[in-house]
């Protein structure tokens, strides 16, 4: 049990979101919740014991930036970050605009330089901490459906590869998850709660093995990145 901890939940909804937050609170962390609507993160809380919302757009630099703080004078100093925020765009690459590739950017991107600026300084000042990033396939891969999104997706994993570069030396631990299958509770997907112990996993990983790229695949898998 991690008692008195604190985790940020960037980008809280039903899925991975919510078996983060049940894991981690189960496990003695006060969990902030944060995503863009203060009555669903209210609604969760009242779920979920041990969870405290803050409702924010994160794409807006700013906006996160002030949300984060409030987060650690509210909660103190924050101890494991889990960066759950994306977004998606399904299309080919001429039936987009330039706009939905600027806001995926934001999200993806702009939202994790914001959130690490934010959090991980401290970190290194107390000695350690963690930072897992919610990727996806598309980081290594683009399709033609996935113009926008493997776009913003292989930036996210650059950056916070770039990140961990820096930030490892200083004893955080920054980590890239690759969510390589759908999810959901049925054959062939992978259930949102084996998502959660394989984060908690990476989280509690000793620093002579961590991971950074943590490529999750289920036995269906083709296995075409390996």
């Amino acid at each position: 049990m991690e008692a008195n901890k604190v985790a940020v939940l960037l980008g809280y909804g039903p899925g991975i979101g919510k078996a983060v937050a049940t894991k981690w609170t189960a496990n003695g962390f006060r969990v902030a919740i944060v995503a863009r609507t203060l009555e669903k993160l209210e609604e969760a809380c009242k779920e979920i014991a041990g969870m405290t919302p803050f409702a924010c757009d994160s794409w807006e630099s700013s906006i996160l930036a002030n949300t984060l703080t409030v987060v650690m004078t509210k909660m103190g100093p924050v101890d494991h970050l889990i960066f759950n925020a994306g977004s998606g765009v399904w299309k080919k690459y001429d039936e987009v605009g330039v706009e939905q590739l600027e806001m995926a950017m934001k999200i993806n991107v702009f939202a994790l330089l914001t959130a690490t600026q934010s959090v991980c300084p401290t970190m290194a000042e107390r000695g350690g901490g963690t930072v897992i990033v919610t990727g996806a396939t598309a980081s290594l891969r683009g399709m033609p459906f996935t113009s926008v999104f493997a776009s913003a997706k292989a930036a996210q994993k650059s950056l916070a590869q770039s990140i961990a570069r820096q930030m490892w030396e200083e004893g955080v631990h920054i980590c890239y998850a690759i969510i390589d299958a759908v999810i959901g509770n049925a054959p062939g997907k992978m259930s949102a709660e084996s998502i959660a112990n394989e984060y908690w996993h990476l989280s509690t990983q000793t620093p002579d093995c961590w991971t950074f790229m943590h490529h999750i695949q289920t036995k269906d898998s083709d296995m075409s990145l390996l």
